[in-house]
């Protein structure tokens, strides 16, 4: 199964709350600029079992998954 992805999401917001985020994006930048390189994270062995049920690409599917809940969280900052 192949989570939606991030801009698929992001596409079905209305206007008003894209530019919302957008804003949200932007004051994030400034610290998302000092950590663009890859980090390591300790993932419990039961989450990459299931993770893995569905093939090979796993590490693919942990992104698709964090993305989606990053958006969700800048979508529900956006609101307040």
């Amino acid at each position: 199964m192949k989570l939606t992805n991030f801009n698929e999401l992001y596409e079905n917001f209305p206007d008003e709350r894209k530019a919302r985020i957008q804003a949200k994006v932007a004051e994030m930048s400034k610290i998302i600029e000092q950590h663009n390189e890859p980090e390591q994270v300790t993932i419990d062995g039961n989450i990459i079992a299931w993770l893995k049920q569905s093939g090979d690409d796993y590490q693919e599917r942990v992104n698709d998954i964090l993305s989606e809940m990053m958006l969700e969280d800048l979508s529900r900052h956006a609101d307040t």
